[in-house]
């Protein structure tokens, strides 16, 4: 039986009193009433069901599939795997929250729960190592916050892959995250020092306030690269700075008219042009999120923070910035507004700014 036999749009069967099975919010007309294996979702969460339904069905041979522990998966898992994702924020009185579906502008006003931000920390192990040890012991240790990956381009270790967490989170409840990553940093694990491995963030999509928020997020990036360079540590083929590929101008599609940013965002936000090349500074070819690959992988975790500040940084200052000042203070050409905004939010950037200052990039530049 083909999946759709399982997915039913209600239409006016059902009184709008009605809330949905996973996360009780009211099914409305706006909302989505979907019927899914007989529970009633909305479409937040039938999106969510259907993402986990597709993981179940990945391993056709029960052999093959990986090893579970009270529904977690346990070792190594496979690099097409995509665990059901859990969005990490903490509450007012500072308790910690895991939902399943991440709270968006309309849910949560405190813009402190915003961005929802996750890593891939690609590290190799030394030869003594047993990575499925390694990796079921850090699945447990965070509380499952992070699963451990295979990727093709370490030759012996694994990536991991942490859940999407707010910054106001990594800052506070991390701790068993920063005392594993120290653990591997003891035994031998490397990261900064190999080139084959690289520290991504990924942005949920939803936590731009708009397309062109997401637009002014990825022209600063792209234009500012000497800047970018000197802060990450890593200028590499597999991050490229090439605008030109981003709006894939490369081809005979755009000889006619060539795309702006916003254009391609909507695209592929849209669904629409999937041959982008995804080893660029921003990839957005992710359905769910904008992926910075522009960070050199490093085992101490102050850097690591600092990496999460400053997205979470320009992702505020981005949102915030005037068209007025796009346009006449080349805003995102440069890093001298940002400069300003960083230092004056330093109590919630204070390892982004360290490291910034360490690195000399709030420096003017010589002509």
């Amino acid at each position: 039986m083909g999946k759709s036999s399982f997915i039913q749009r209600e239409v006016g069967d059902m009184p709008r009193s009605n809330n949905c099975e996973r996360c009780e919010c009211v099914l409305s007309d706006d909302n989505g009433r979907n019927r899914f294996y007989g529970e009633y979702l909305c479409d937040s969460c039938l999106e969510y069901a259907e993402h986990e339904r597709d993981e179940e069905e990945m391993y056709e041979d029960e052999e093959d599939a990986p090893e579970t522990e009270n529904g977690r998966y346990q070792g190594v898992i496979a690099y097409s795997s995509k665990p059901y994702p859990e969005f990490h924020h903490r509450n007012d009185d500072g308790t910690e929250s895991v939902t399943r579906r991440p709270l968006t502008f309309e849910h949560q006003k405190k813009q402190v729960n915003l961005p929802y931000l996750s890593c891939e920390l690609e590290a190799e192990a030394p030869h003594f190592a047993d990575l499925d040890e390694e990796a079921t012991r850090l699945g447990r240790k965070t509380n499952h916050l992070v699963y451990c990956k295979q990727d093709c381009s370490i030759n012996y270790g694994f990536e991991i892959v942490s859940q999407p967490m707010t910054l106001d989170y990594i800052q506070n409840n991390t701790t068993s995250f920063k005392e594993c990553i120290e653990v591997l940093r003891s035994d031998g694990w490397r990261a900064w020092d190999a080139s084959n491995c690289g520290f991504h963030i990924h942005l949920e999509k939803k936590s731009f306030v708009d397309e062109k928020h997401q637009m002014k997020f990825i022209y600063f990036v792209f234009n500012n690269k000497q800047k970018m360079v000197k802060f990450t540590g890593r200028n590499s083929s597999y991050a490229s700075y090439d605008l030109s590929y981003f709006l894939n101008v490369n081809g005979d599609e755009w000889q006619r008219e060539k795309p702006t940013i916003l254009k391609v965002i909507k695209n592929r936000n849209a669904g629409h042009d999937p041959h982008y090349n995804r080893n660029l500074a921003v990839n957005i070819m992710p359905e769910r999120t904008c992926e910075l690959r522009v960070f050199k992988p490093s085992m101490r975790f102050s850097t690591l923070l600092a990496y999460f500040e400053f997205v979470h940084c320009l992702w505020a200052f981005t949102k915030d910035i005037s068209t007025f000042d796009v346009v006449n203070k080349k805003a995102l050409k440069s890093f001298d507004m940002f400069k300003t905004f960083a230092m004056d939010n330093r109590a919630q950037y204070s390892e982004f700014v360290n490291r910034a200052n360490g690195r000399r990039i709030f420096e003017k530049e010589v002509a």
